[in-house]
């Protein structure tokens, strides 16, 4: 087994840093090739099953050159390995490596692991067997389902919604749901009609200052506003520890005071993105 490594400079220090491995168990190195991936998010016999259909395999390869230019484009990071394709095996007999030479095949596009993982995982949860037979009775879940059950599958659809809509990384990380191109973290809540309630499901305690926006999204509404850390944590110690949203009352009293059960919108709307549309 063959082990890529390189020293960077880290503040003031010097070290080696794993680039890649070849190995499909333990430590996995900065980047990574397709193969590589999907043995390791499969497994071995998997990976072969895909690889073997060159069609699937060369477009997959398509797929993940083109996103990683994407992300290059839209991110302002390159997920390409420096030297942008590597040996295919590393430690393989010169006649192997002329063989694969001359069928082109004897180096492969590697990329940052973590990026291709997350891309790859994606690919895999969506083409995966049991989410395809989901696709014919999904149907069902909408008039069987209770309120909380489905308050979930908002929740779900909602960061979707969100982060196609503002081309943001959906991801999964304890205290933030999405990233920009900045870097920039977004926790995601999502609020319906279905619930019944004027209250923002948020949990300040678990989440303070975890993320730099807290985005609140009314799927029946289609309205969502882009919230500030700072203001959250503001309006929480000083004038509520519940964010409370009724979009059937004024912000106004009659005589034009700012109700005291409308605080919380007053932000909502200040920071609310006017041109949201899907």
């Amino acid at each position: 087994m063959y082990v890529d490594l390189q020293y960077k400079e880290l503040s003031k220090y010097k070290i080696r840093v794993m680039l890649r491995s070849d190995k499909f168990t333990g430590k996995v190195g900065e980047y990574c090739t397709t193969y590589n991936a999907l043995v390791r998010l499969t497994s071995q016999a998997e990976a072969n099953e895909i690889r073997e259909n060159s069609e699937i395999y060369k477009n997959l390869n398509f797929a993940i050159a083109n996103a990683a230019n994407d992300y290059l484009e839209d991110y302002g990071e390159n997920v390409w390995h420096p030297n942008r394709k590597v040996p295919a095996f590393f430690g393989m007999k010169n006649e192997i490596a002329e063989e694969l030479k001359g069928k082109n095949k004897s180096v492969v596009n590697a990329f940052n692991t973590k990026w291709l993982f997350t891309f790859l995982d994606n690919i895999l949860k969506k083409e995966s067997k049991t989410r395809k037979k989901l696709l014919n009775d999904i149907h069902l879940l909408v008039p069987n389902a209770d309120e909380n059950q489905i308050a979930t599958a908002i929740g779900t659809i909602g960061e979707t919604i969100i982060c196609n809509h503002f081309n943001w990384r959906n991801i999964d990380e304890d205290g933030y749901d999405a990233l920009d191109g900045w870097g920039k973290k977004y926790e995601i809540k999502t609020m319906s009609n279905e619930t019944k309630t004027h209250y923002v499901a948020y949990n300040h305690k678990k989440k303070k200052d975890r993320y730099d926006y807290l985005v609140v999204f009314h799927y029946d509404l289609d309205r969502v506003s882009i919230i500030p850390r700072e203001v959250i944590n503001d309006y929480i110690d000083t004038i509520s520890t519940t964010l409370r949203l009724n979009f059937n009352e004024s912000i106004l009293t009659t005589l034009g005071k700012q109700r005291q059960s409308a605080r919380f919108q007053f932000i909502f709307e200040k920071y609310e993105s006017k041109n949201f549309k899907r």
